[in-house]
């Protein structure tokens, strides 16, 4: 006896159906991943992908979850304007001075990228031993990096 390479076409629940075409435009027309479709639908994400499988859908990628999404810095909004100082005068040391790559620069000071990059945009609250780690590579006194730009008028 041969078995049949088609889909049973007999009566179904029209629920089931609808369910099924929905998730169908979710996987095909929308791109949705299986997470994405079972947060939707209240339903396991494995139950999904092998209502997919049977359905014969191919599915997209998972989606990264939001604590593992590349984040921006660029839009990283600097601690204060000394900060912000700071960052600038370490970010054109490393480019035009030491003239590294932030991987190596960062291994010169003992500190991860993630750390110095936010250093650079002024988004990080130094200590004061790394203030005066900074000041030393830059050759500066360190009262010159926390000195404010524009000195108050009583000065």
């Amino acid at each position: 006896m041969e078995k049949s390479t088609q889909p049973k076409t007999g009566k179904r629940n029209p629920l089931y159906q609808q369910r099924n075409e929905d998730i169908r435009h979710r996987c095909v027309v929308l791109g949705q991943s299986a997470t994405d479709i079972a947060a939707a639908w209240g339903m396991e994400e494995l139950t999904i992908r092998v209502l997919c499988r049977r359905l014969g859908i191919k599915l997209a990628q998972n989606s990264t979850p939001e604590s593992r999404a590349k984040r921006d810095h660029s839009l990283m909004i600097p601690i204060s304007p000394v900060h912000q100082k700071i960052g600038v005068k370490l970010d054109m040391h490393r480019n035009l001075v030491a003239k590294q790559r932030p991987v190596e620069f960062a291994q010169g000071m003992h500190m991860t990228v993630m750390r110095l990059r936010k250093m650079e945009l002024g988004a990080w609250d130094f200590t004061l031993s790394e203030l005066f780690k900074i000041a030393d590579i830059l050759g500066l006194p360190p009262e010159d990096l926390i000195r404010p730009a524009n000195p108050p008028c009583w000065q």
